[in-house]
């Protein structure tokens, strides 16, 4: 513990806490990481607005004393992150990038846009000219996929891919475990309603099993959030006459949210990636089913998950519905982890606390 109570942790990232609640969620959930650890971890936050604000986030990167810096990545401060390597391991310090979204599928995403702003065109310019540069002089680089190899070179061995962590003890863990088998199969999904989650998959699933009586018990599923893939959800749900399976409850919070889980078998995840090209992720969602009790059915290769376990329960990572269709028949006959054997999983593996730990521990001499 001596040697944790020298180690200070500034993270240092640039965002609007308000319009991106989740990212906010991740860094102050990390930086309560690091001070559960025993460390002296500290968060700075600068707010996006405009040129002055990178400024600012570079002279606070520079000038920063901690002994490690972990930086939330932003491809317009290639080289600024560069620099601050260098500087940072002359004073004594060290330096970490989190990269939220592997660079080779930021790059993807900007370039699928229909309507490119200058600045996408400046995005494209800098991360396809810097490469791997901007990660040479650091300590670490954090992934949470697969990075490409272009992006990569150089720096492989320094590249940390680990699962995102949640703060486990501030979600509540449900009491009860739901019967199964049983004549009903209850499912969740809870978050933003976008195409590239794939609900449809499920929907369609759903529709078909239903159908068919010979399983002997039917599948509901209670969508909750809101989102711009919404309404042509209701719309087949209402023409194929799925009202009685399909619940759409909107946005829940709270203890309103946490009120859903209590008959819950499954947290259904993102089932629609391939869209955008995603084929492994480690979303905080599937953490927050976890914590608070609930098995999850996704269709992504996760970090955390090695292949499929009763935990996490995988379908195809495409458009077809096969495997959906027959994960839920299988589901019939296999038993359910209790809500303690998911919260100590949880605890165990998704952690922040653990996964501060790798990371800080992945170099031996950072005191």
């Amino acid at each position: 513990m001596e040697g944790k109570r020298k180690t200070s942790v500034l993270y240092l990232a640039m965002y609007d806490a308000k319009m991106a609640p989740g990212v906010h969620k991740k860094v102050t959930g990390f930086i309560e990481g690091v001070n559960d650890l025993g460390y002296s971890g500290k968060v700075k936050n600068i707010r996006p607005e405009g040129f002055g604000s990178y400024l600012k986030f570079v002279l606070a990167l520079w000038s920063a004393r901690p002994s490690a810096v972990v930086v939330r990545y932003l491809s317009r401060l290639g080289l600024a992150f560069f620099m601050a390597g260098i500087i940072l391991r002359m004073r004594g310090s060290k330096l970490y990038i989190d990269i939220p979204t592997p660079i080779i599928n930021l790059r993807r995403e900007i370039l699928s846009k229909n309507n490119r702003s200058a600045t996408d065109w400046l995005d494209i310019l800098m991360i396809s000219l810097l490469g791997s540069i901007p990660f040479l002089t650091a300590e670490r680089i954090i992934q949470y996929s697969s990075e490409g190899k272009y992006f990569s070179i150089g720096v492989k061995n320094r590249t940390l891919k680990i699962g995102n962590g949640i703060n486990v003890s501030k979600v509540p863990q449900r009491v009860h475990t739901p019967k199964w088998p049983g004549n009903t199969l209850n499912l969740i999904a809870v978050g933003t309603v976008a195409y590239w989650h794939g609900l449809d998959r499920m929907i369609k699933a759903i529709k078909i099993l239903n159908e068919n009586t010979e399983t002997g018990y039917s599948v509901n599923m209670n969508i909750v959030g809101e989102g711009p893939g919404k309404a042509d959800l209701e719309l087949f749900v209402n023409e194929s006459s799925m009202g009685d399976s399909i619940n759409f409850s909107g946005m829940l919070y709270g203890d309103d949210l946490f009120e859903q889980y209590r008959d819950i078998h499954f947290g259904v995840g993102s089932l629609g990636w391939f869209r955008s090209g995603v084929e492994e992720a480690s979303p905080l969602k599937n953490r927050e089913y976890l914590a608070a009790g609930i098995p999850v059915i996704s269709a992504t290769k996760d970090p955390d998950f090695i292949g499929e376990s009763k935990y996490y329960r995988l379908v195809s990572n495409d458009e077809s519905i096969e495997s959906i269709v027959k994960l839920l028949k299988q589901i019939g006959n296999c038993s359910i982890p209790t809500s303690k054997e998911c919260r100590d999983y949880a605890t165990t593996n998704l952690d922040f606390r653990v996964k501060i730990d790798r990371i800080l521990q992945f170099n031996k001499n950072l005191n």
